[in-house]
């Protein structure tokens, strides 16, 4: 209604303005002349109808759309000419230069994306003097120098900064931006202490301060009445946990993980209130906390071993001493006599204990091969109604529904809930060396830390001295192999097989695998490398939702920059393995991505890792009919190739090339394979 009034009054020069309207677009065309997307721009047709462009009332610029347009050049000052523009997206390019002072002119804007871009220099002021902008969005630049002091609005909802080169303090004036929804200032090079002002922002429901150089003690009198998710990691924070956060009723994710914070762990824990995520590790705390306890309560949390104990007799992996026993956990909250007296009592029992423990020896190493369901030990990483016996007792060959050089899968029904697992049993063997023992470690400790809906949850693990069993959730479309060259198989032995998989469905899986592999190289506290990635380790869910499996290779990496580290063997499948890998046994990031590109190319192909009759592997072949240009089309598989996705095809094809290249420096981030392959779909909805 504000509009029809507002051009009712202005109807004299209304045509005058719209001409000015588009004489300023068509200047940000040229300026930006690189980019295709804007050569739709053209005296032909109403500004409102071009591509990018939205309007009021089919006749007033209000937003500008030009997110990952491809288009280059810097910020032209001509912009904010628009005068009613409200939003500007500029994301995802490959924009340089500075932020113009001259964006303050745009007197409307509610929302600036600038987001991953090359732009530098300093924040100029004048953008925290906005009164209307509720979102901004400067991250993923290289922009450097200190926040701006004067920080004036108050509009404000949702600002992110992170990911790039901002130094020297968090300013006092951020407690200005009293209606912040969504702060991020991670990644960056921020240092001194955490100004008490940030504390006391009552509408602030997510903050990130990680990765940075912050110092000093975490303020204690807080406000945040909203607060739904805090990252404080990677800083250089000193002191105790604050007390303060026990006032806070809605917090539920919590990382304070790699400072240098101190106190009683169980002390400093009764401070916290998450509901779903803790994260405390590589920190310095002392005394120890019921794993158990931590497990049950946090559905993510990421604890130091040297901080817990067990209350279970069965905890096995990792071996933590006993919270019953462990005296020293407690000893400084104990009266001196109470010490004495136990200490005293303690000499005579052992004495005691020591012969008993003798005897009980004795006995259990004639009997323990009697006994081996006994022997097991259950570790149970979600919330299960399952028992040892439960599983065991459905280790049957008539449920075998595969077989590896680790040892045999099984189909599991338990009767009683109906749930059906997938479980690996994974036995020594004389001729393994170790090998499936560190395999079955690999699992446990990555699997039984990390969650995300395209990795595969491990339910719960049993082990006992000759024979370890990993409990899956099991997914009865099996695995991405399967489906895509299952029928090829079954075809040459004259069997049935399933149809094939169409082109929606596949990219969806790439996306979602891609999503996973992303998590773990740059979400994880430590980047964590699969090692073995291919079409087989991808389960599909009833949806034909992707989930990583099988993770017996993984290595978490010690750092995370992308120097690469020695493996002491080669591991993974011959057609899947990045060629630095094999011949340096070298391995980073970059080694999984490689991996991800083969299974692009068969998901794009339809054809296996390796090709027998070319004599060479699809990475190899790929290239080839890449560096030919009209041979992609060829190279696409027939079965699920329409007019409608060639396009999409043809760019998951040249994705998939990229990351297959021989040199690893020169291959993407799964971040950016995300981005890229997120886009394809988005372009064709």
């Amino acid at each position: 209604m504000f509009f029809r009034i507002f051009f009712v009054l202005i109807s004299p020069s209304l045509q005058e303005s719209l001409q000015l309207e588009q004489s300023v677009l068509l200047k940000l065309k040229q300026h930006w002349s690189d980019s295709e997307f804007l050569q739709s721009w053209d005296l032909n047709s109403s500004e409102c109808t071009w591509s990018g462009v939205s309007c009021i009332d089919g006749r007033v610029v209000t937003e500008l759309h030009l997110g990952g347009k491809d288009i280059t050049g810097t910020i032209s000052s001509t912009i904010c000419e628009l005068k009613n523009l409200t939003f500007i997206d500029l994301s995802n390019n490959n924009i340089s230069g500075i932020i113009p002072v001259s964006l303050n002119d745009c007197s409307m804007l509610q929302h600036l994306d600038l987001s991953n871009n090359s732009l530098n220099d300093r924040i100029p002021g004048e953008l925290f003097g906005m009164k209307q902008i509720l979102n901004l969005y400067l991250n993923g630049n290289m922009l450097s120098g200190e926040m701006p002091k004067e920080i004036s609005s108050s509009q404000l909802k949702n600002l992110n900064l992170s990911e790039n080169y901002l130094n020297g303090s968090i300013p006092e004036d951020i407690g200005n931006l009293k209606n912040i929804v969504k702060l991020d200032m991670s990644h960056n090079s921020l240092s001194g202490s955490i100004t008490n002002q940030l504390f006391q922002l009552h509408h602030l429901r997510h903050l990130s301060l990680s990765s940075n150089y912050l110092s000093s003690v975490i303020p204690d009198e807080m406000d945040l009445f909203s607060l739904y998710a805090m990252d404080l990691s990677h800083n250089q924070l000193t002191g105790s946990i604050p007390k303060g956060f026990r006032y806070l009723p809605g917090l539920h994710a919590l990382d304070l993980s790699y400072n240098q914070l101190s106190g009683d762990i169980s002390q400093s824990i009764e401070h916290l209130r998450p509901r779903n995520t803790l994260r405390l590790c590589s920190n310095k705390f002392s005394g120890r906390i019921s794993a158990e306890f931590v497990k049950l309560t946090y559905e993510e949390n990421c604890f130091d071993e040297s901080n817990l104990c067990s209350t279970s007799k069965n905890l096995s992996v990792p071996v933590l001493p006993s919270c019953s026993s462990d005296d020293e956990v407690r000893k400084s909250s104990r009266p001196k006599h109470l010490i004495i007296i136990i200490s005293v009592v303690g000499v005579g029992v052992a004495i005691q204990l020591t012969w008993i423990l003798y005897m009980v020896r004795k006995h259990w190493w004639k009997t323990k091969k009697q006994n081996v369901k006994d022997d097991m030990k259950f570790i149970s990483f979600q919330k299960l109604k399952v028992t040892t016996e439960d599983i065991l007792s459905s280790l049957k060959d008539e449920n075998i529904i595969g077989k590896g050089g680790s040892g045999k899968v099984y189909r599991v029904v338990i009767d009683q809930t109906g749930n059906t697992y997938a479980v690996k049993s994974i036995g020594h063997g004389e001729n393994s060396g170790g090998r499936h023992q560190k395999e079955f470690l690999a699992e446990v400790r990555t699997l039984g830390s990390i969650r995300h809906n395209n990795i595969v949850k491990l339910m719960c693990c049993i082990s006992s001295l000759d024979r370890k069993l990993l409990v899956y959730e099991y997914f009865e479309k099996q695995s991405l192999d399967k489906w895509l060259h299952g029928k090829k198989r079954a075809a040459s032995l004259g069997q049935s097989s399933t149809p094939a998989l169409d082109w929606r469905k596949r990219l969806n899986i790439a996306i979602g695998a891609a999503q996973g592999l992303c998590y773990m190289h740059h979400h994880c506290t430590r980047p964590i490398i699969h090692r073995d990635i291919k079409s087989s380790n991808i389960l599909l869910d009833s949806e034909f939702n992707a989930k990583i499996a099988d993770f017996g290779l993984a290595k978490i990496l010690s750092r995370r920059d992308d120097d690469p580290e020695t493996a002491s063997a080669i591991a993974g499948t011959f057609g899947y393995i990045a060629p630095e890998y094999a011949s340096t046994f070298k391995v980073n990031v970059k080694t999984d991505i490689y991996s991800y590109g083969v299974v692009l190319l068969e998901l794009t192909t339809g054809r296996e890792p390796i090709l027998r009759d070319e004599q060479m592997n699809l990475a190899q072949w790929a290239l080839q009919r890449y560096r030919e240009g009209n041979s992609i089309l060829e190279a696409l598989d027939e079965e699920v190739m329409e007019t409608s996705n060639l396009e999409q095809m043809r760019s998951v094809f040249k994705l998939g090339v990229m990351c297959t290249g021989a040199s690893p420096s020169g291959r993407p981030s799964m971040k950016e394979v995300c981005y890229v392959l997120q886009s394809c779909r988005e372009s064709n909805i």
